[in-house]
């Protein structure tokens, strides 16, 4: 009997030991399980960031290449303009609220001024006082989009006082980030000149046309007079007053 109950409780504790063991396993298993799942998400996370890294990066350096290429476009085309206008025959200027920013040599050669008597000034300061309301009507007009496509002429006064006649042609752009005003001058005062005596010259033709017509009738008439005095005369009695 007492062998038997030592069995028993030798028996009870091995089966406590085995639960023991397995209580110890599934620990252990759980363990490793959640160690394995933590580091899963950890190294899902990792290649997450990694990509979303990897994926800013390209896209941050397309955005470079993307700046690079149109700032390399906008030099180019800067340079194109700049040529353009160093080069160009007619006056140039560009205006942002008519105050003058740019101006390239042939537009100071018209007005016989130099940069510095020019840039960060008003336009209407080269404009006629006679016509400075006609300009100033335009360049809003153009700034609103309305009259882009005509051309208008005004007086302008060049840096010693003397008047001149330009013709303008323009519209909008934009410079230095802001809209601005482009606009090209043509100077016209020989040409005006050339209109003019053409003019006078027509009137003295028109002149000269009229007062020989009214001369050849006038002559006509004396003509008639004459003919009839001498007339007259013959059937006077000789002696006769």
């Amino acid at each position: 009997m007492e062998k038997k109950k030592k069995e028993i409780a030798l028996l009870k504790k091995s089966k406590a030991i085995r639960e023991e063991a397995l209580t110890w396993q599934r620990t252990v298993t759980y363990f490793i399980i959640v160690v394995s799942l933590l580091f899963l998400i950890a190294a899902l996370m990792f290649y997450t960031r990694y990509r979303v890294r990897l994926k800013t990066t390209r896209a941050l350096s397309n955005e470079i290449e993307d700046h690079k290429r149109t700032t390399k476009k906008l030099q180019e085309s800067e340079e194109k303009f700049r040529i353009l206008a160093e080069t160009s025959v007619v006056g140039i200027y560009i205006a942002i609220d008519q105050v003058i920013q740019y101006v390239n040599p042939k537009f100071l050669t018209i007005f016989g001024i130099n940069r510095e008597d020019i840039l960060q000034h008003g336009l209407l300061k080269l404009v006629h006082i006679e016509d400075r309301t006609l300009v100033s009507e335009k360049m809003n007009l153009r700034i609103q989009g309305y009259d882009a496509a005509h051309c208008y002429e005004f007086r302008g006064i060049k840096g010693n006082g003397e008047a001149i006649y330009l013709e303008s042609y323009g519209g909008l752009t934009h410079y230095q980030g802001q809209e601005a005003l482009l606009e090209t001058v043509i100077d016209i005062t020989d040409r005006k000149k050339v209109a003019q005596r053409l003019l006078n010259s027509q009137k003295m033709e028109a002149m000269g046309i009229l007062t020989g017509g009214i001369a050849h009738d006038f002559n006509n008439l004396l003509a008639i007079l004459v003919g009839y005095l001498e007339m007259v005369k013959e059937e006077l009695q000789p002696g006769s007053n």
